[in-house]
């Protein structure tokens, strides 16, 4: 062959006997190396890999695509099944059958109602005592309500366990809300009315939500959708929303309920 003929030319080259040694040393050295190496396999224990984040996002993508041809053929054969207003009219109709969803949609009422509170405060309209009471009137009510209404109406356990467990987190944050918003309106009122001037120019400079520019719609919803229990009036945030970090988050969620219920 050909590799046969060079190295036989590559032989004849060679002049000296130690030229000759080395060489047959190489050419057996090279025919003596294994070409396989017994090591273990990534998928066990013993070989210290643990970064499988790669057969995750290759099992989400199975996922969505799967979950996607299933969709994609229902609405090729059978078309849009679902008619939003009807439900909106079943609701609207006969709101008993939805005990739930109703005690849900209350809560805006309790958010609204602890802003025109905190609002009255600092306007005058509402003197200290009478937050006080009224404060503890919503909370309380956050909480008697819905426990009265599921025990009247027995609605399914998942959706009463739902809302319950709603109007509980609600009434925590509230209750940080007021609590906090009233430390800030008494510490206003024994500070000088130059050096709250004073501070409120400085976090304006600093693009900081100071007290009571706080106290709009805006502000309380985030604070209710925000994953945390203690109201602060500038939370901590990222420069930017890390879009690619939240799918991932995300796809892993919805694959690890979907493991979950499988199971």
């Amino acid at each position: 062959s050909v590799m046969d003929q060079n190295a036989r030319l590559r032989k004849s080259s060679l002049r000296t006997p130690e030229e000759l040694i080395s060489y047959s040393t190489s050419e057996t050295e090279k025919k003596e190396r294994p070409l396989h190496v017994e090591q273990d396999s990534l998928l066990s224990t013993a070989s210290g890999f643990e970064n499988y984040r790669g057969f995750l996002q290759l099992g989400a993508i199975l996922l969505v695509l799967s979950t996607f041809r299933v969709a994609l053929d229902n609405l090729l054969r059978y078309g849009v099944l679902v008619n939003p207003v009807m439900w909106l009219g079943v609701f609207f109709d006969d709101p008993d059958r939805w005990p739930c969803t109703a005690l849900i949609l209350s809560l805006n009422v309790y958010i609204i109602g602890a802003l025109l509170l905190q609002k009255g405060l600092v306007k005058g309209v509402v003197s200290d005592v009478a937050t006080r009471w009224l404060s503890s009137v919503i909370l309380a009510s956050i909480l008697i309500v819905p426990t009265c209404t599921v025990m009247v109406t027995a609605p399914n356990p998942f959706a009463a366990a739902f809302a319950l467990a709603l109007h509980t987190v609600s009434f925590l944050k509230l209750f940080s809300y007021m609590v906090v918003n009233s430390d800030l309106h008494r510490n206003r009122k024994q500070t000088d009315h130059e050096v709250n001037q004073k501070l409120e120019k400085q976090g304006k400079a600093n693009n900081l939500v100071v007290y009571p520019e706080n106290l709009n719609m805006k502000d309380i919803y985030y604070y209710m959708f925000a994953p945390t229990l203690c109201y602060e009036l500038n939370f901590p945030r990222n420069v930017r929303i890390r879009k690619r970090y939240l799918m991932k988050r995300l796809i892993e969620v919805v694959q690890t309920s979907c493991d979950n219920s499988s199971i």
